[in-house]
């Protein structure tokens, strides 16, 4: 008589790990199964079952379990490699986070022109994988909090409040987001106009100058 070996439900050899990438890369997902043939392995995301289309590639070949993706996006989640044959069936999973670089959703604009000792507040709206963090800059140096200079993040939102403007705070404002996938500078600065004295003798001037106008009139001395 001819013996048969006992059917050896699959196992994982080596198991999935978690993986962070960057949107829009190649990716793959790997683990090696063991087991008696004939071995049949199904690839989940949740507890949908993914099958093989321009976006995913799915493959099984000498014991090894793929699935690719083509160029990852709103990918991110709880990925499944299931294998079964007659004797039994195994699972590993393991969590595909697909990190975002930053993005304005909203900038701040492109000229600003305030008078002396105004509140002023520049906003840029910003999407993408916590954590993002915000560096502001006046023409080129980055921007430390004072009891003057505010800055916060919430809610997606940037802000730069500069309290009680002066001479000192014109220049070009710059908004920079970074997070680990990427950074992204505004590409558009925000202007404050200093002040600057009329060109009339002994007149005093405590206004914005727009395009060489005095925006309120000189009173002479």
């Amino acid at each position: 008589s001819v013996c048969f070996p006992k059917p050896e439900p699959p196992y994982f050899v080596t198991h999935l790990e978690p993986l962070e990438v960057s949107v829009g890369s190649y990716t793959t997902l790997q683990c090696h199964v063991a087991g008696t043939p004939e071995i049949t392995v199904s690839w989940y995301k949740g507890d949908t079952k993914l099958r093989s289309t321009p976006e995913y590639k799915v493959f099984f070949k000498d014991n090894v379990a793929t699935l690719i993706f083509n160029k990852v996006a709103r990918d991110s989640g709880q990925y499944t490699c299931q294998a079964s044959n007659e004797a039994g069936k195994d699972f590993c999973s393991a969590q595909l986070s697909v990190k975002e670089p930053p993005k304005f959703i909203k900038k701040p604009e492109a000229l600003r022109f305030v008078k002396q000792g105004d509140t002023v507040q520049l906003e840029c709206k910003i999407s993408g994988t916590p954590e993002i963090r915000i560096m502001w800059y006046k023409n080129d140096q980055a921007l430390q909090a004072s009891d003057r200079l505010h800055m916060s993040f919430v809610d997606s939102m940037a802000m730069l409040t500069i309290l009680g403007a002066t001479a000192e705070d014109a220049g070009d404002y710059i908004c920079e987001a970074h997070n680990s996938a990427g950074t992204l500078t505004a590409p558009y600065s925000t202007r404050i106009p200093g002040c600057q004295a009329c060109s009339q003798p002994h007149c005093c001037y405590s206004s914005w100058r727009l395009l060489g106008q005095c925006l309120s009139s000189c009173s002479c001395i």
